[in-house]
C-alpha cells in the first residue's frame, strides 16, 4: 500500500510492516500461491444450474412484457378514440383481451425463437439460457414492432 510517507516498498517485511501501520493482515490479503496447494476448480457447467436462471428470464419477460402489451393496448385505444370513438372511456373488458392477445402473439414469437435457438444451440454449453435469452428477443421484438406500429398511427 502506498502512502505519502512511504513513497516507496521495496521488500516484503517493509509492504507487511506498512500493512500493519493500516491495521491489516498482511497475510490475509496476500496473492495465493501458483503451486498444486490450491484448490482445484471445476469448470464443467451443468445443464440443471441453468433451470433457475433460464426461469427468472422468461418470468421477467413475461411480467415485463404483460406491462408493455397493456400499455400498447390503451395507446391504441386512445388513437381509436381520438379518430371518432362516440364514448371517451376505454372498455375495460375489450382492452384486457387486446392486452392478452398482444402477450399471447409476443409469446408465441418468443416461443419459436426459443425453439429455433435451442435446436441450433443444442450442441452449446448452455441450451436453456440461449433458448431463454431467444425467448426474451421474441417478446422484446414483437412488442417493439407493435409499438412501432401504434407510434405510426398516432
Amino acid at each position: 500500500m502506498h502512502t505519502p510517507s512511504d513513497p516507496h516498498i521495496s521488500t516484503k517485511t517493509e509492504r507487511e510492516a506498512s500493512w500493519a501501520r493500516v491495521g491489516v493482515d498482511a497475510r490475509g490479503v496476500a496473492p495465493l500461491p501458483r503451486d498444486d496447494t490450491a484448490p482445484a476448480v471445476h469448470l464443467k457447467a451443468d445443464w440443471r444450474s441453468d433451470i433457475p436462471a433460464a426461469r427468472a428470464v422468461v418470468k421477467h419477460t413475461l411480467s415485463l412484457g404483460a406491462l408493455a402489451s397493456g400499455l400498447i393496448e390503451y395507446t391504441g385505444w386512445q388513437i381509436a378514440q381520438r379518430a371518432g370513438a362516440p364514448k371517451g372511456v376505454v372498455p375495460l373488458g375489450d382492452w384486457a383481451m387486446g392486452a392478452l392477445s398482444n402477450l399471447g402473439g409476443a409469446a408465441a414469437i418468443g416461443l419459436g425463437c426459443a425453439c429455433i435457438a435451442m435446436v441450433v444451440a443444442g450442441s452449446r454449453k448452455r441450451p436453456l439460457r440461449a433458448g431463454a435469452a431467444a425467448f426474451a428477443f421474441g417478446v422484446a421484438g414483437f412488442l417493439g414492432f407493435l409499438a412501432f406500429l401504434v407510434s405510426r398511427a398516432f
